[in-house]
């Protein structure tokens, strides 16, 4: 059996083809990775670098205490705070919730009304790194207390800790 020059020509461009087709393949798989990655790297870099609250999870506190956190029957409620080892907390926001209705107080020092430190002090001192500060404040019988934690930047972040069940002080 004679077999042409064409025909082999034939026979050996099959073979080429098809190497060249998957090289064109993996080429453009290579090629669309790095225009996504392009794209999608730096869109994630940006969404991420806007907060700086994922620093201070679990940072800030409410200490559960039967002495430090609890109500009393003289419309006081005393409620224990944590600050962890972020030093980028300028303070923290608490969330009051009583009878149907909720009270949010911003303790960045200073005076804040409705609110005391422990011994009576009206003059808030917020928690160092790795300390408990103790406030009282002025509400009715409170269903749950929530801290959000302030950034110096002035962002306030999502709740860091709830405490749903307030106990009697005894």
């Amino acid at each position: 059996m004679v077999v042409s020059r064409m025909e082999r020509i034939k026979m050996g461009s099959k073979g080429q083809s098809m190497v060249i087709s998957s090289v064109l393949l993996i080429l453009l798989v290579v090629v669309v990775t790095f225009i996504v990655i392009g794209f999608v790297v730096p869109f994630v870099k940006n969404q991420l670098s806007g907060t700086d609250c994922f620093g201070v999870v679990n940072e800030v506190k409410v200490v559960t205490s039967s002495q430090y956190t609890c109500y009393d029957d003289e419309s006081k409620m005393n409620v224990q705070i944590f600050f962890g080892e972020n030093e980028s907390l300028k303070g923290f926001a608490l969330e009051v919730s009583a009878a149907g209705s909720s009270k949010s107080y911003e303790i960045i020092g200073g005076d804040v009304t409705g609110v005391k430190m422990y011994d009576g002090a009206t003059d808030l001192v917020i928690p160092g790194k790795n300390e408990e500060r103790t406030y009282k404040i002025t509400t009715a019988r409170p269903d749950s207390v929530s801290v959000y934690p302030l950034l110096r930047n002035g962002e306030v972040c999502a709740s860091s800790d709830e405490v749903n069940k307030i106990i009697s002080c005894s």
